[in-house]
């Protein structure tokens, strides 16, 4: 049951082909509009960048001072930001012009992931309204025109779902998501709050409906997880977490339709529905993935002062996914 073959490989370039298109359209064009990035912490993201390009890996002597500060923040988006901004810096382009044309190719990339994920189990119709839907979502193109480390997990984290259930049936292919779980720790915290909870509630929900036990996969990919991130949790217990992350407050249901589609949402009711019954492995692990970030946009049900809309934004992916399967279903 490994990755799949593709059968009708000029229907699936032009299913890829499309979806870039559409990501350019949505993105590139701010790249021309604005000669600033958007969002306020890519100032704090680029100033990373340049402490990494002048040899400052693990001090920050220009933020927080007057004294700086060690750094705690997860560092693969800004290594590979730092990569990106080296490669462009060849042609002229300086770190600012980096960081406006990045969100270009993470959300490609991030919708092509979750094609990825959805054709291999649903069929390619499926994986590209999916993709479709994940575009134009309002609180997913939010996330899509800014450059953060979120918007990498999001590339990350349907592969890592995708090479999960894979090795269910096939161990070689645990070994690759747990190298991906480890990209997410070493990406984003919040973002792997999410995916790991979802494994949680999975192999809980698999037990209880079609009764498999996959305590022992689960296992397998924190082991190789947590000895792929031993460095940074050695880092960060030396060093503590530092964070400003302020409360979010909570917001009402009505509010949820307003960011994720009111055509989106209506659809997704029934197509989660139709998932519950089929009771799949891999319905069961789309629907713990919403069902996860939903709990966790609800900061009174888990007692966590976090950022309620950081949660919306990540059931943005699965809800899309659960309206593709209502109008094909």
């Amino acid at each position: 049951m490994g990755l799949p073959g593709i059968k009708n490989l000029k229907y699936y370039i032009l299913a890829l082909f499309l979806i870039i298109i559409l990501s350019i359209s949505l993105t590139f064009p701010l790249y021309g509009r604005f000669p600033f990035p958007l969002s306020w912490d890519i100032w704090y993201h680029m100033r990373i960048v340049e402490n990494f390009s002048n040899g400052n890996y693990f001090f920050d002597p220009v933020s927080f001072g007057p004294e700086g500060r060690i750094h705690t923040y997860p560092p693969l988006f800004h290594i590979i930001f730092l990569v990106f901004y080296k490669i462009l810096n060849i042609a002229g382009l300086s770190l600012m012009d980096t960081a406006r044309l990045m969100p270009t190719l993470l959300l490609s990339l991030s919708a092509i992931s979750i094609f990825l994920l959805i054709n291999k189990f649903y069929g390619m119709e499926i994986g590209f309204m999916t993709s479709f839907f994940v575009l134009v979502i309002p609180v997913s193109l939010d996330r899509g025109i800014i450059t953060s480390p979120q918007s990498l997990a999001f590339i990350l984290i349907p592969l890592g779902f995708l090479t999960y259930l894979i090795g269910l049936n096939e161990k070689k292919y645990l070994y690759i998501s747990g190298i991906i779980s480890s990209a997410i720790f070493y990406t984003h915290g919040l973002s792997f709050i999410v995916f790991y909870l979802s494994l949680i509630f999975f192999t809980i929900i698999d037990y209880l409906s079609i009764k498999k036990i996959r305590v022992s996969n689960l296992l397998f990919l924190s082991i190789i997880t947590i000895v792929l991130s031993l460095p940074l949790i050695i880092h960060l217990a030396l060093n503590g977490i530092a964070s400003n992350i302020p409360y979010g407050g909570i917001f009402k249901i009505s509010f949820y339709p307003v960011k994720l589609g009111y055509i989106t949402m209506a659809l997704a009711i029934p197509g989660a529905l139709l998932l519950v019954l089929r009771k799949k492995e891999e319905d069961l692990m789309l629907l713990s993935w919403g069902f996860m970030a939903f709990m966790l946009s609800r900061n009174y049900i888990t007692g966590l002062d976090l950022l309620p809309f950081r949660f919306i934004e990540f059931l943005a992916y699965p809800l899309a996914f659960y309206s593709s399967f209502a109008i094909y279903e």
